[in-house]
């Protein structure tokens, strides 16, 4: 065993010694870090460092037993259009047309309510513009012309065809 240098969390080693730790390449010989010989402590880290990091993500809300409903007829209708795929993503499942992204269903978490989808438009037309603004369902994070995401809320059973009128003109803006 190598013995730590003045209680320090380090210790050298010749080059080319067969140790299987973590180590860092030197001139002189190899630098084993703090933790990789037994026996030495591993330094704590910062406190301050650790939250410095905060995450940018959406915070997700889990979905309505009814969403879950609702989610899974959307996801069969759209599943079966032509050229699209899916994959899960973070408690949705997002919807590719020709592998391009332009919608995401909920299963189990959703971004913005807990009764509601997003659909992507890049850019949305001018013409769908205005009317995703005289409907109340439909928002987005940012009121700018170049938002892309859009979130529809589904209020009742009714307003599934409106759903997938919206998801239908996603897909065919995503060619």
């Amino acid at each position: 065993m190598i013995p730590a240098l003045n209680n320090r969390c380090s210790a050298r080693l010749p080059t080319g010694s067969g140790s299987r730790s973590r180590v860092k390449q030197s001139k002189e010989g190899v630098t084993i870090h703090c933790g990789v010989l037994g026996g030495l402590d591993t330094p704590k880290r910062s406190p301050t460092k650790a939250r410095s990091t905060i995450s940018k993500r959406p915070k997700l809300l889990r979905i309505s037993e009814e969403m879950r409903q609702w989610s899974s007829m959307l996801e069969h209708e759209v599943s079966s259009w032509p050229y699209v795929t899916w994959r899960p993503m973070f408690g949705l499942v997002s919807f590719y047309h020709n592998g391009v992204i332009f919608a995401a269903l909920p299963r189990t978490r959703t971004l913005s309510t807990p009764d509601s989808f997003i659909f992507k438009f890049d850019p949305m037309p001018p013409a769908l513009l205005r009317r995703a603004r005289k409907d109340p369902r439909i928002s987005s994070e940012r009121q700018t012309p170049d938002v892309r995401w859009y979130s529809f809320e589904l209020e009742a059973a009714d307003d599934m065809r409106d759903a997938v009128w919206w998801l239908n003109r996603a897909y065919e803006a995503a060619k």
